[in-house]
């Protein structure tokens, strides 16, 4: 059953990216990211560390920069938490640019939940991110505005 399933899989992609060979766009994006859950010492508690960069025209230029640390608690074996914060800095790009760069800082939940489905291990990951997203002066360079949002 797994074989038939991957077998659909593979070729029903391919037909996709037949179909849309027409209308892809190329980019020359560089996303490097680390992301990695430390244990401290025997118990429960951790420390969660993770640091994206993303640049454009091949490494050449800044798309974004985000570092988030956090803490984790495991609950069980199938369920851990998470609590941090992530500094991130968002650079004109793209098509579309925003007119300046600009500064987020973030306060974050988060809880993992695994289990085993299919002969496979499945981890879904639920996160609540507190957003201050710095409001910049193009002209300046200054941030004039700190604009609160939600993400779940």
């Amino acid at each position: 059953m797994i074989k038939i399933s991957l077998c659909l899989l593979f070729f029903g992609g391919l037909a996709l990216t037949g179909m849309a060979a027409d209308q892809s766009d190329s980019n020359s994006n560089l996303w490097l990211n680390y992301v990695g859950d430390h244990p401290l010492g025997k118990g429960p508690w951790g420390l969660h560390l993770e640091a994206q960069v993303r640049r454009a025209d091949f490494g050449e230029n800044w798309q974004q920069l985000l570092l988030r640390p956090g803490i984790n608690y495991t609950l069980s074996p199938t369920l851990s938490v998470t609590a941090g914060y992530a500094w991130v800095e968002t650079y004109p790009y793209g098509d579309i640019p925003v007119a300046a760069d600009f500064p987020e800082h973030r306060l974050w939940e988060q809880a993992l939940v695994s289990h085993k489905a299919l002969g496979l291990d499945w981890t879904h990951r639920f996160r609540l991110e507190q957003r201050r997203i710095g409001e910049v002066n193009a002209l300046t360079g200054d941030v004039t505005n700190w604009r609160y949002e939600n993400r779940l």
